[in-house]
């Protein structure tokens, strides 16, 4: 099959939040008392999982978003420089809740099963759908218990 793409966009890899200064003492309060109660309890390992775990995060959303170009062709799907082939994709949706229009593909890899693509405001989800159709099936786009925790964090 030939590489020939056929919709393409460039959009951030992530929505923006503002945290204030605040969030940032209350998240690290949090991690730090459950590190304490971890040490506490003699479980050394899981204090040092919640204390790197909590300082990316928090380094992670210090960092501005970077701009990405999704790029789906008859191989697959392009997200900057890597590709997602058809074939290990196992299913795909739409989540087009507002404020965020997104692409969700559905893997059967075990840590990171789903993957988010914002979509482009006026990227048009039929055209999207009648080429993935031949490659991948489309299911309902239900949200994981990740997703609902990552959008109140």
């Amino acid at each position: 099959m030939d590489n020939r793409t056929t919709f393409s966009w460039v959009a951030f890899e992530r929505d923006e939040k503002e945290h204030s200064t605040d969030w940032y003492w209350g998240f690290g309060a949090l991690i730090l008392a459950i590190a304490l109660v971890s040490i506490f309890f003699n479980n050394l390992l899981l204090a040092l999982i919640f204390l790197l775990g909590g300082f990316s995060y928090m380094t992670y959303t210090v960092r501005k978003p970077e701009e990405i170009t999704v790029t789906i062709s008859n191989r697959g799907v392009h997200v900057g420089s890597t590709l997602y082939p058809f074939s290990e994709i196992n299913a795909y949706s739409f989540d087009l809740e507002l404020p965020r229009r997104r692409l969700v593909l559905i893997s059967s890899r075990a840590m990171i099963s789903h993957t988010y693509l914002p979509l482009d405001a006026d990227e048009d989800i039929a055209s999207i759908r009648a080429h993935m159709d031949p490659f991948v099936d489309e299911v309902p786009y239900l949200p994981t218990l990740a997703d609902r925790i990552t959008e109140y964090l």
